[in-house]
């Protein structure tokens, strides 16, 4: 909730015992411990539901706001105790027709999370932040990063041009 007192704007947000997905697997990688499959579906699935529900929201006319996320990332899903993860940090989140737009050119989110067409800059829609929600889940069931490397100008490159390998042959376990 959002609103104002006579002592200025306040906002009022759900707190959330648990940590982010980003912490979570990296504790598990540090213990030699791997996350199931099936709790990886769970995690995803809260986490597209959040963005669902951020691409449907409308403004007070009931106009779609068409809103995107941009930066959907392990560091940005928090997985409660109670067992719900919940996508956050919209930060960086574009509405059409808002007030403040991003400066052309000038990109926001974590690079490797990043759909081509948000790397070049044009219009985008929340098909981006599926996108970038299916790297996340492919780095989560192969445990591994999919775009990574030593600089930027490399992670750009792999984004824009290279293949995105096959999940099975870094999972062979995984169930057809």
């Amino acid at each position: 909730e959002v609103g104002t007192t006579e002592a200025g704007y306040y906002l009022v947000m759900e707190y959330i015992e648990g940590d982010t997905l980003a912490r979570v697997l990296a504790r598990a990688a540090s213990s030699g411990a791997k996350v199931s499959p099936s709790i990886i579906a769970r995690v995803m699935l809260d986490a597209l539901a959040g963005l669902h529900a951020a691409h449907e929201l409308v403004d007070p006319a009931g106009q779609p706001l068409h809103l995107v996320h941009r930066d959907c990332s392990p560091q940005n899903i928090l997985v409660g105790v109670d067992g719900v993860a919940r996508l956050t940090d919209f930060g960086v989140a574009r509405a059409r027709g808002c007030l403040v737009q991003t400066h052309a050119g000038m990109l926001k989110g974590k690079l490797s999370y990043m759909a081509p067409e948000q790397l070049k800059g044009g219009d985008i829609d929340r098909r981006v932040d599926v996108f970038t929600a299916g790297i996340v889940a492919w780095e989560l069931l192969a445990h591994k990063r999919l775009f990574a490397g030593e600089s930027d100008a490399r992670i750009y490159n792999a984004l824009m041009t290279a293949p995105i390998p096959q999940l099975k042959g870094h999972v062979p376990e995984l169930p057809d």
